[in-house]
């Protein structure tokens, strides 16, 4: 499903790329419930063209209509062992993707758990992988707007945009401006400082960019690849050496954790 995530160190155990439309649900607020094809999810402009089930309309939804949208079918995930393997070799860390528990709350106080194989939060919202009993994992969008805080094992979260006395929202409430970017000068101190906001041990930053959708597959795999041949043994470096990663979006992971 173009523009939907994997969660890091996780490939599509089937080789072909999965096609548009894909059976979904929305939830939306007020507890209502919508079936049907989910034919394009377009984050950047905040909408997802979707025709209900018996209506051969395809409209488009805007996030702010949306609570959550779960994809039907589950997807096998299986490690990315050639970028688990290339990460080991690179950094002389072993990456292990596992199992962690989650919960979710929304801002109408309902709330989601389970145990996810990872997740990704970008500035549009959150990708959660809920596993299932079958080994799979049921693929769960949260915009943004919908999302009032999460926890993924040790590290939680808060929304990307918080009331602000200076700007009344839509619904009238009042959105904060973003918070500065607490101190944080380069890569390097990204880890430490999320580790230390969140009281747990310290992450890789590899983990950190893919989990925060800022750093794609194919750049973490392309960055790998120049540290091995020994270009540049600091990752960040290489990163932002190939401008896959800028100051602005090191702040912006730090403003996500």
């Amino acid at each position: 499903m173009d523009n939907w995530p994997l969660p890091p160190f996780y490939k599509d155990a089937k080789s072909a790329q999965e096609q548009a439309p894909v059976e979904a649900v929305i939830f939306a607020p007020e507890g209502k419930i919508l079936g049907g094809r989910l034919e394009r999810f377009l984050p950047e402009s905040l909408t997802v063209s979707f025709a209900a089930h018996g209506d051969a309309t395809v409209r488009s939804i805007p996030f702010t209509h949306i609570n959550s949208i779960q994809l039907i079918h589950p997807m096998a995930l299986v490690a990315d062992t050639e970028l688990l393997d290339l990460h080991r070799e690179a950094v002389g860390q072993i990456a292990s993707p596992s199992m962690r528990a989650f919960r979710v709350r929304f801002v109408d106080g309902e709330q989601l758990q389970g145990q996810t194989k990872g997740f990704v939060r970008t500035r549009r919202g959150l990708f959660i992988f809920l596993s299932t009993e079958a080994e799979r994992v049921v693929r769960i969008f949260i915009p943004e707007n919908a999302l009032a805080s999460y926890q993924v094992g040790g590290l939680a979260g808060l929304p990307l945009v918080k009331p602000d006395p200076l700007r009344p929202a839509q619904d009238g409430r009042r959105l904060d401006a973003h918070p500065e970017d607490g101190g944080i000068r380069n890569a390097e101190s990204l880890a430490q400082k999320i580790s230390q906001l969140h009281g747990f041990a310290p992450v890789r930053l590899g983990d950190i960019l893919m989990n925060r959708g800022l750093v794609s597959r194919d750049q973490m795999f392309e960055a790998l690849r120049r540290m091995k041949l020994g270009r540049h043994p600091v990752l960040s470096t290489v990163l932002v050496e190939m401008e896959a990663l800028t100051r602005a979006k090191l702040t912006q992971a730090g403003r996500t954790s």
